[in-house]
Protein backbone atom coordinates (compact mmCIF):
# COMPACT_ATOMS: atom_id res chain seq x y z
CA UNK A 1 0.00 0.00 0.00
CA UNK A 2 1.59 3.51 -0.77
CA UNK A 3 0.71 6.73 -2.05
CA UNK A 4 2.68 8.29 -4.75
CA UNK A 5 1.80 11.90 -6.30
CA UNK A 6 1.46 12.00 -10.15
CA UNK A 7 2.45 15.10 -12.58
CA UNK A 8 0.35 16.01 -15.52
CA UNK A 9 1.65 18.02 -18.49
CA UNK A 10 0.02 21.29 -17.49
CA UNK A 11 2.09 20.74 -13.79
CA UNK A 12 -0.71 19.74 -12.01
CA UNK A 13 -0.22 17.32 -9.21
CA UNK A 14 -2.64 14.93 -7.59
CA UNK A 15 -1.98 12.37 -5.45
CA UNK A 16 -2.86 8.24 -6.19
CA UNK A 17 -3.33 4.91 -4.17
CA UNK A 18 -1.18 2.18 -5.53
CA UNK A 19 -2.50 -1.39 -3.71
CA UNK A 20 -0.21 -4.40 -2.76
CA UNK A 21 0.61 -5.29 -5.99
CA UNK A 22 1.85 -1.70 -7.17
CA UNK A 23 -0.99 -1.34 -10.04
CA UNK A 24 -3.57 1.61 -8.85
CA UNK A 25 -6.98 0.67 -7.10
CA UNK A 26 -9.39 1.87 -9.50
CA UNK A 27 -12.30 3.20 -6.73
CA UNK A 28 -10.77 5.25 -4.65
CA UNK A 29 -8.69 6.66 -7.41
CA UNK A 30 -11.58 7.85 -9.05
CA UNK A 31 -13.25 8.79 -5.92
CA UNK A 32 -9.89 11.16 -5.67
CA UNK A 33 -10.01 12.94 -9.13
CA UNK A 34 -13.41 13.72 -9.00
CA UNK A 35 -12.11 15.91 -5.78
CA UNK A 36 -9.54 17.23 -8.19
CA UNK A 37 -10.58 20.78 -7.51
CA UNK A 38 -9.27 21.06 -3.75
CA UNK A 39 -6.20 22.01 -3.01
CA UNK A 40 -2.96 19.21 -3.81
CA UNK A 41 -2.47 19.23 -0.02
CA UNK A 42 -6.15 18.26 0.98
CA UNK A 43 -6.18 15.24 -1.47
CA UNK A 44 -2.97 14.22 -0.31
CA UNK A 45 -4.26 14.21 3.15
CA UNK A 46 -7.73 12.78 1.88
CA UNK A 47 -5.47 9.74 -0.12
CA UNK A 48 -3.36 8.90 2.55
CA UNK A 49 -7.21 8.78 5.10
CA UNK A 50 -8.14 6.18 2.46
CA UNK A 51 -5.05 4.54 2.13
CA UNK A 52 -6.31 3.33 5.69
CA UNK A 53 -9.49 1.74 4.39
CA UNK A 54 -7.23 0.32 1.06
CA UNK A 55 -5.06 -1.52 3.59
CA UNK A 56 -8.22 -2.73 5.72
CA UNK A 57 -10.26 -3.96 2.58
CA UNK A 58 -6.62 -6.04 1.46
CA UNK A 59 -5.99 -7.68 4.85
CA UNK A 60 -9.79 -8.86 4.85
CA UNK A 61 -9.74 -9.71 1.19
CA UNK A 62 -13.11 -7.54 0.97
CA UNK A 63 -13.48 -7.05 -2.96
CA UNK A 64 -15.24 -3.44 -2.36
CA UNK A 65 -17.10 -2.83 -5.71
CA UNK A 66 -18.67 -6.14 -5.78
CA UNK A 67 -19.93 -5.98 -1.41
CA UNK A 68 -21.58 -2.58 -3.11
CA UNK A 69 -23.24 -4.05 -5.35
CA UNK A 70 -24.05 -7.06 -3.79
CA UNK A 71 -26.85 -8.64 -1.82
CA UNK A 72 -24.23 -8.44 1.25
CA UNK A 73 -23.95 -6.08 3.13
CA UNK A 74 -21.51 -4.47 5.69
CA UNK A 75 -22.20 -5.45 8.91
CA UNK A 76 -21.74 -3.20 12.16
CA UNK A 77 -19.05 -6.00 13.40
CA UNK A 78 -16.85 -4.99 10.27
CA UNK A 79 -17.41 -1.46 10.05
CA UNK A 80 -17.48 -0.33 13.86
CA UNK A 81 -15.60 -3.23 15.19
CA UNK A 82 -12.94 -3.20 12.78
CA UNK A 83 -12.73 -0.76 10.13
CA UNK A 84 -13.73 2.34 13.01
CA UNK A 85 -11.05 0.89 15.20
CA UNK A 86 -8.26 0.72 12.34
CA UNK A 87 -8.93 4.58 11.80
CA UNK A 88 -8.66 5.27 15.29
CA UNK A 89 -4.80 4.49 15.74
CA UNK A 90 -1.63 5.97 14.03
CA UNK A 91 -0.37 4.22 10.40
CA UNK A 92 2.26 1.30 10.96
CA UNK A 93 5.48 3.12 11.19
CA UNK A 94 8.57 0.55 10.66
CA UNK A 95 10.72 2.15 13.05
CA UNK A 96 8.11 0.99 15.64
CA UNK A 97 8.12 -2.50 15.03
CA UNK A 98 9.52 -5.33 17.70
CA UNK A 99 9.24 -9.16 17.16
CA UNK A 100 6.46 -11.26 18.73
CA UNK A 101 7.44 -14.59 20.18
CA UNK A 102 6.92 -16.50 17.08
CA UNK A 103 9.23 -14.13 15.33
CA UNK A 104 6.82 -12.04 12.99
CA UNK A 105 7.25 -8.30 13.52
CA UNK A 106 4.70 -6.71 16.12
CA UNK A 107 3.85 -3.07 15.42
CA UNK A 108 3.02 -0.63 17.65
CA UNK A 109 -0.51 1.43 17.53
CA UNK A 110 -0.83 4.75 18.98
CA UNK A 111 -4.35 6.37 19.32
CA UNK A 112 -4.76 9.77 16.93
CA UNK A 113 -6.40 12.71 18.71
CA UNK A 114 -10.00 12.81 18.29
CA UNK A 115 -10.01 15.74 15.68
CA UNK A 116 -7.90 13.62 13.43
CA UNK A 117 -10.28 10.69 14.09
CA UNK A 118 -13.39 12.44 12.79
CA UNK A 119 -10.98 13.25 9.56
CA UNK A 120 -10.45 10.28 9.07
CA UNK A 121 -13.87 9.28 9.25
CA UNK A 122 -15.41 12.29 7.25
CA UNK A 123 -13.54 10.60 4.34
CA UNK A 124 -14.40 7.23 4.71
CA UNK A 125 -17.59 8.08 5.05
CA UNK A 126 -17.53 10.44 1.76
CA UNK A 127 -15.80 7.43 0.03
CA UNK A 128 -18.65 5.20 0.86
CA UNK A 129 -21.35 7.41 0.09
CA UNK A 130 -19.82 8.54 -3.10
CA UNK A 131 -19.09 4.40 -3.93
CA UNK A 132 -23.11 3.66 -3.46
CA UNK A 133 -24.20 6.89 -5.29
CA UNK A 134 -22.36 5.86 -8.49
CA UNK A 135 -23.62 2.04 -8.29
CA UNK A 136 -27.53 4.06 -7.96
CA UNK A 137 -26.84 5.93 -10.92
CA UNK A 138 -26.60 2.96 -13.02
CA UNK A 139 -29.55 1.31 -12.04
CA UNK A 140 -32.99 1.92 -12.77
CA UNK A 141 -35.32 3.64 -9.45
CA UNK A 142 -38.40 0.14 -10.26
CA UNK A 143 -34.83 -2.17 -10.09
CA UNK A 144 -35.43 -3.64 -6.70
CA UNK A 145 -31.96 -3.61 -6.12
CA UNK A 146 -32.46 -0.01 -6.47
CA UNK A 147 -34.06 0.05 -3.11
CA UNK A 148 -31.55 -2.68 -1.37
CA UNK A 149 -28.66 -0.24 -2.41
CA UNK A 150 -30.43 2.84 -0.56
CA UNK A 151 -30.87 0.85 2.27
CA UNK A 152 -27.35 -0.45 2.61
CA UNK A 153 -26.13 3.03 1.95
CA UNK A 154 -28.33 4.58 5.24
CA UNK A 155 -27.14 1.43 7.06
CA UNK A 156 -23.50 2.05 6.82
CA UNK A 157 -23.77 5.90 6.74
CA UNK A 158 -25.83 5.30 9.84
CA UNK A 159 -22.99 3.43 12.05
CA UNK A 160 -20.22 5.86 10.53
CA UNK A 161 -22.83 8.85 11.98
CA UNK A 162 -22.84 7.08 15.40
CA UNK A 163 -19.07 6.67 15.37
CA UNK A 164 -17.65 10.28 15.47
CA UNK A 165 -16.22 11.30 18.55
CA UNK A 166 -18.60 14.13 20.03
CA UNK A 167 -17.14 17.60 20.54
CA UNK A 168 -13.58 16.69 20.07
CA UNK A 169 -12.10 20.01 20.02
CA UNK A 170 -10.18 22.09 18.37
CA UNK A 171 -6.21 22.60 18.04
CA UNK A 172 -6.58 26.10 17.36
CA UNK A 173 -9.24 27.06 19.95
CA UNK A 174 -6.82 29.29 20.89
CA UNK A 175 -4.46 30.22 18.84
CA UNK A 176 -0.94 31.24 19.65
CA UNK A 177 0.33 34.85 18.12
CA UNK A 178 3.19 37.33 19.06
CA UNK A 179 2.82 39.42 22.52
CA UNK A 180 3.31 42.46 22.44
CA UNK A 181 6.87 42.31 23.81
CA UNK A 182 7.68 39.45 21.49
CA UNK A 183 6.20 41.12 18.51
CA UNK A 184 8.37 44.52 19.28
CA UNK A 185 11.50 42.37 19.61
CA UNK A 186 10.53 40.14 16.46
CA UNK A 187 10.83 43.65 13.97
CA UNK A 188 13.67 44.37 15.78
CA UNK A 189 15.53 41.00 15.28
CA UNK A 190 14.48 40.80 11.42
CA UNK A 191 15.13 44.31 10.57
CA UNK A 192 17.66 44.56 7.19
CA UNK A 193 18.69 47.68 9.40
CA UNK A 194 19.81 45.67 12.30
CA UNK A 195 23.79 44.26 11.46
CA UNK A 196 22.98 40.93 13.43
CA UNK A 197 20.20 40.33 11.82
CA UNK A 198 20.50 36.58 9.81
CA UNK A 199 21.67 36.46 6.45
CA UNK A 200 24.88 36.18 4.51
CA UNK A 201 24.54 39.62 3.12
CA UNK A 202 22.30 42.65 2.35
CA UNK A 203 20.20 40.98 0.09
CA UNK A 204 19.30 38.32 2.15
CA UNK A 205 18.80 40.09 5.19
CA UNK A 206 16.31 42.40 3.09
CA UNK A 207 14.74 39.64 1.40
CA UNK A 208 13.87 38.05 4.81
CA UNK A 209 13.06 41.25 6.39
CA UNK A 210 10.65 41.44 3.24
CA UNK A 211 9.07 38.25 3.61
CA UNK A 212 8.44 38.32 7.72
CA UNK A 213 7.04 41.89 6.76
CA UNK A 214 4.17 40.39 4.22
CA UNK A 215 3.06 38.15 6.32
CA UNK A 216 3.12 39.96 9.79
CA UNK A 217 0.92 43.42 7.81
CA UNK A 218 -1.26 41.24 5.68
CA UNK A 219 -1.48 37.55 7.12
CA UNK A 220 -0.74 35.59 3.87
CA UNK A 221 0.09 31.72 4.09
CA UNK A 222 3.41 30.73 3.49
CA UNK A 223 2.32 29.14 0.31
CA UNK A 224 0.90 32.29 -0.64
CA UNK A 225 3.81 34.61 -0.26
CA UNK A 226 6.08 31.93 -2.52
CA UNK A 227 3.48 32.04 -4.94
CA UNK A 228 3.77 35.74 -5.79
CA UNK A 229 4.85 37.06 -8.75
CA UNK A 230 5.83 40.34 -9.64
CA UNK A 231 3.03 41.20 -11.78
CA UNK A 232 0.93 41.09 -8.52
CA UNK A 233 2.75 43.92 -6.75
CA UNK A 234 0.94 46.94 -8.35
CA UNK A 235 2.53 50.57 -7.61
CA UNK A 236 0.68 53.28 -8.17
CA UNK A 237 -2.07 55.75 -6.85
CA UNK A 238 -3.38 52.75 -5.53
CA UNK A 239 -0.29 50.26 -4.56
CA UNK A 240 -1.58 46.86 -3.59
CA UNK A 241 -0.69 43.30 -3.44
CA UNK A 242 -2.96 40.97 -5.35
CA UNK A 243 -2.82 37.08 -4.02
CA UNK A 244 -4.16 35.36 -7.00
CA UNK A 245 -5.20 31.88 -7.52
CA UNK A 246 -3.81 30.68 -10.40
CA UNK A 247 -3.28 26.87 -12.76
CA UNK A 248 -0.39 25.12 -11.38
CA UNK A 249 2.90 26.16 -13.06
CA UNK A 250 5.01 23.26 -14.81
CA UNK A 251 7.64 25.04 -14.89
CA UNK A 252 8.35 25.85 -11.08
CA UNK A 253 10.49 22.15 -9.78
CA UNK A 254 9.94 23.32 -6.19
CA UNK A 255 8.28 20.45 -4.40
CA UNK A 256 6.11 20.64 -2.25
CA UNK A 257 4.99 23.34 -5.08
CA UNK A 258 3.51 26.20 -3.02
CA UNK A 259 0.10 27.35 -4.06
CA UNK A 260 -2.42 29.70 -2.98
CA UNK A 261 -5.15 27.67 -1.12
CA UNK A 262 -8.12 29.59 -0.81
CA UNK A 263 -9.63 32.94 -2.41
CA UNK A 264 -7.73 35.33 -4.44
CA UNK A 265 -8.01 38.98 -2.50
CA UNK A 266 -6.16 42.84 -2.99
CA UNK A 267 -4.51 44.08 -0.08
CA UNK A 268 -3.27 47.87 -0.11
CA UNK A 269 -0.15 48.81 0.52
CA UNK A 270 -1.07 52.19 2.34
CA UNK A 271 2.22 52.75 3.95
CA UNK A 272 4.78 54.76 1.90
CA UNK A 273 7.80 53.82 3.77
CA UNK A 274 6.69 50.23 2.89
CA UNK A 275 5.93 50.52 0.00
CA UNK A 276 9.31 52.14 -0.66
CA UNK A 277 11.31 49.30 0.68
CA UNK A 278 9.04 46.67 -1.20
CA UNK A 279 9.86 48.47 -4.56
CA UNK A 280 14.01 48.81 -3.30
CA UNK A 281 13.48 44.94 -2.74
CA UNK A 282 12.48 44.27 -6.21
CA UNK A 283 14.57 46.84 -8.01
CA UNK A 284 17.84 46.19 -5.93
CA UNK A 285 18.02 43.15 -4.13
CA UNK A 286 15.75 40.78 -5.83
CA UNK A 287 17.72 41.98 -9.11
CA UNK A 288 21.16 41.15 -7.79
CA UNK A 289 20.33 38.11 -6.16
CA UNK A 290 19.02 37.04 -9.55
CA UNK A 291 22.48 38.13 -10.63
CA UNK A 292 24.72 36.34 -8.57
CA UNK A 293 23.22 32.94 -9.43
CA UNK A 294 22.51 30.46 -12.46
CA UNK A 295 18.96 30.21 -11.90
CA UNK A 296 16.70 30.65 -14.94
CA UNK A 297 15.20 33.96 -15.51
CA UNK A 298 11.28 33.44 -13.42
CA UNK A 299 8.47 36.02 -12.38
CA UNK A 300 8.02 34.84 -8.57
CA UNK A 301 8.76 37.65 -6.32
CA UNK A 302 10.90 35.90 -3.49
CA UNK A 303 14.19 34.52 -4.69
CA UNK A 304 16.87 32.40 -2.90
CA UNK A 305 20.41 33.06 -2.36
CA UNK A 306 21.09 31.68 -5.64
CA UNK A 307 18.17 33.97 -7.68
CA UNK A 308 16.09 30.60 -8.15
CA UNK A 309 12.27 30.73 -6.06
CA UNK A 310 12.29 30.14 -2.88
CA UNK A 311 11.87 26.87 -1.39
CA UNK A 312 9.32 26.64 1.01
CA UNK A 313 11.79 24.71 3.24
CA UNK A 314 14.20 27.00 2.92
CA UNK A 315 11.69 29.63 4.34
CA UNK A 316 10.74 27.48 7.81
CA UNK A 317 14.21 26.32 8.35
CA UNK A 318 14.90 30.53 8.53
CA UNK A 319 12.04 30.96 11.45
CA UNK A 320 13.74 27.60 13.19
CA UNK A 321 16.92 29.78 12.76
CA UNK A 322 15.64 32.76 14.87
CA UNK A 323 13.92 30.18 17.45
CA UNK A 324 17.52 28.93 18.06
CA UNK A 325 19.14 32.67 17.81
CA UNK A 326 16.82 34.17 20.35
CA UNK A 327 15.70 31.51 22.24
CA UNK A 328 15.03 34.30 25.03
CA UNK A 329 13.23 37.12 23.00
CA UNK A 330 11.00 34.77 20.52
CA UNK A 331 8.64 31.96 21.34
CA UNK A 332 10.06 28.83 21.24
CA UNK A 333 7.33 27.74 18.30
CA UNK A 334 7.72 30.75 16.34
CA UNK A 335 6.91 30.27 12.51
CA UNK A 336 5.65 31.67 9.75
CA UNK A 337 1.98 31.03 10.68
CA UNK A 338 2.29 32.61 13.79
CA UNK A 339 2.83 36.07 11.91
CA UNK A 340 -0.85 35.00 10.33
CA UNK A 341 -2.32 34.22 13.53
CA UNK A 342 -0.61 37.47 14.89
CA UNK A 343 -2.33 39.55 11.96
CA UNK A 344 -5.59 38.00 12.93
CA UNK A 345 -5.49 38.53 16.42
CA UNK A 346 -4.64 41.88 16.43
CA UNK A 347 -6.49 42.98 13.25
CA UNK A 348 -9.73 41.81 15.18
CA UNK A 349 -8.50 43.78 18.48
CA UNK A 350 -8.76 46.69 16.38
CA UNK A 351 -12.24 45.99 14.75
CA UNK A 352 -13.54 45.40 18.53
CA UNK A 353 -12.26 48.86 19.28
CA UNK A 354 -13.92 50.47 15.93
CA UNK A 355 -16.88 48.86 17.34
CA UNK A 356 -18.12 46.36 14.33
CA UNK A 357 -20.84 43.86 15.78
CA UNK A 358 -18.99 40.28 15.53
CA UNK A 359 -20.81 38.82 12.24
CA UNK A 360 -19.44 42.28 10.54
CA UNK A 361 -15.68 41.46 12.12
CA UNK A 362 -16.37 37.82 10.79
CA UNK A 363 -16.93 38.51 7.34
CA UNK A 364 -13.73 41.20 7.63
CA UNK A 365 -11.57 38.93 8.90
CA UNK A 366 -12.51 36.46 6.29
CA UNK A 367 -12.72 38.59 3.43
CA UNK A 368 -8.39 39.86 4.21
CA UNK A 369 -7.43 36.55 5.07
CA UNK A 370 -8.86 34.87 2.19
CA UNK A 371 -11.07 32.50 3.86
CA UNK A 372 -14.49 31.25 2.51
CA UNK A 373 -16.38 30.22 5.26
CA UNK A 374 -16.71 32.72 8.50
CA UNK A 375 -16.60 30.04 11.06
CA UNK A 376 -12.77 29.78 10.21
CA UNK A 377 -12.34 33.48 12.54
CA UNK A 378 -13.90 31.46 15.59
CA UNK A 379 -10.73 31.38 17.08
CA UNK A 380 -9.53 35.07 16.80
CA UNK A 381 -13.06 35.99 17.96
CA UNK A 382 -13.00 33.97 20.86
CA UNK A 383 -9.44 35.30 21.77
CA UNK A 384 -9.97 38.49 21.69
CA UNK A 385 -13.20 37.84 24.09
CA UNK A 386 -11.01 35.81 26.41
CA UNK A 387 -8.29 38.49 26.69
CA UNK A 388 -10.74 41.56 27.06
CA UNK A 389 -12.79 39.10 29.69
CA UNK A 390 -9.24 38.71 31.46
CA UNK A 391 -8.72 42.64 31.61
CA UNK A 392 -12.28 43.40 32.94
CA UNK A 393 -11.70 40.82 35.71
CA UNK A 394 -8.22 41.83 36.91
CA UNK A 395 -10.07 45.30 37.13
CA UNK A 396 -12.76 43.81 38.94
CA UNK A 397 -10.56 42.42 41.23
CA UNK A 398 -8.42 45.73 42.11
CA UNK A 399 -11.74 47.20 42.97
CA UNK A 400 -12.16 44.62 45.64
CA UNK A 401 -8.97 44.97 47.20
CA UNK A 402 -8.97 46.21 50.89
CA UNK A 403 -6.83 49.34 51.52
CA UNK A 404 -4.31 48.27 54.10
CA UNK A 405 -4.47 50.08 57.19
Amino acid sequence: MEVVMVEQETGERLPMILGADGLPDPAPNEWLLSRRGSSTNTLLRNARELAILVSWLEERRIDFVARIRSEWSFTEAELKGSLVERLRHSVKRPGEQSICPDGAPKWKLEPVAAETFNQRLTTVNAFFSYSFDLELGQLSSKDPMYLRVQEHKAHVNGIFARSFVSDPGSSTALVKDLEDAQLASFKDIVSYRNPNAYGVNEHVRFRNYICSMIMLRYGLRIGELLSLRLEDIVFGRISEICVVRRPDDPRDTRRPRPKVKRLARQLPIDEPNFAKELAEYIEVHREAMMEAGDADDHYYLIVSDEGAPLHLNSLAQYFRILRARFPVSLPRTLSAHMLRHTFSTRTERQLCTDGYSEEERKKILAGLRGDSSLSSQDPYVRQEAIRRGQKSLRTYHEELLIPEF
